[in-house]
């Protein structure tokens, strides 16, 4: 009989399989969203590729492009969007970029420290001046990262190549593993669709295309692969940051010029924190050759 009374009233607050089943049948791995999301990445993929390959000329010019969008982006999504805020942070970056280029490491300083000043004067009130300086930093630091590594003529490209690698494989990996496992919540209260599993998957990702990036140019797969690791945690770090500041804001995107995608702060959250810790190891470990610092050990 109590059996029975089990098998007609479902325990408060469980749901059934048939529950769980509709739950999921709501919203599928496979959809038009991810279908568009996909056709927008793979293009934005073969465009990086294609530039950043062909000369270091090309991948600059890219780079200063989407540091462009980046600063109207990041000054709509802080509150910071007037003229004067948004072009204190792209003349700073532009000139940061000419002084790393030509070596003129006191012309970068002082106009880091200038430009700091101000974007922190640039309005009163520190809520939204603060989000103005760490806008600098926030595009600056991966921009020049970036484009230090793809300053090393034998290896740039390898290393550009290998970040944009390491963060893809890692968003892909995480999305179809955190969807198809579940799972306890990365973060909740920062971003609700993120899990363990998620994470996991991608930590894993970033360890396999770190070794077999190393196989393909015939060198060790060992560091690689745990600096693929390292790039891939950082990765999702950054998309959670960047998750937070949205959150914040209660922006869901902060653009609409990449479809299913949102901004190009959005595609590029992992990049950003990764590429700023590439640069950082290969400097560490050959600064005068930065792609060989980061893949040659």
């Amino acid at each position: 009989m109590n059996k029975n009374l089990k098998d007609l009233i479902p325990l408060s607050g469980t749901p059934s399989e048939e529950e769980k089943e509709n739950k999921r049948s709501e919203h599928p791995i496979f959809n038009r969203e991810l279908l568009v999301r996909s056709i927008s990445a793979f293009i934005l993929a073969i465009l990086v590729i294609v530039l950043a390959e062909h000369s270091f000329a090309t991948f600059l010019g890219l780079s200063l492009v989407i540091m462009l969008l980046m600063c109207w982006e990041w000054a709509r999504l802080t509150n910071n969007d007037t003229i004067l805020q948004i072009s204190i942070q792209i003349i700073t970056i532009a000139i940061a970029i000419f002084a790393f280029l030509t070596h003129e490491w006191p012309l970068l300083i002082v106009s880091m420290i200038a430009g700091s000043i101000m974007a922190l004067w640039s309005t009163h009130y520190w809520w939204r001046s603060k989000w103005a300086l760490m806008g600098l930093f926030y595009v600056g630091l991966p921009i020049i990262s970036l484009i230090y590594l793809r300053s090393d003529e034998a290896y740039g490209f390898y290393a550009v190549l290998f970040v944009f690698l390491i963060v893809w494989s890692t968003d892909t990996a995480a999305y179809f593993t955190g969807r198809h496992f579940g799972g306890k919540k990365l973060a909740p209260s920062i971003s609700p669709g993120k899990t363990w599993s998620g994470f996991t998957g991608g930590l894993f990702a970033g360890l396999i295309v770190g070794a077999l990036f190393a196989f393909s140019l015939d060198k060790s797969p060992i560091l690689p692969a745990l600096i693929g690791l390292i790039l891939s945690a950082i990765a999702q770090a950054g998309d959670l940051a960047e998750s937070a500041v949205k959150r914040h804001f209660g922006v869901k995107d902060s653009g609409h010029i990449i479809p299913g995608h949102g901004g190009i702060l959005d595609r590029f959250d992992g990049v950003i924190f990764a590429a700023t810790a590439a640069a950082f190891i290969a400097a560490l470990h050959n600064a005068k050759m930065p792609g060989q610092g980061l893949l040659v050990w």
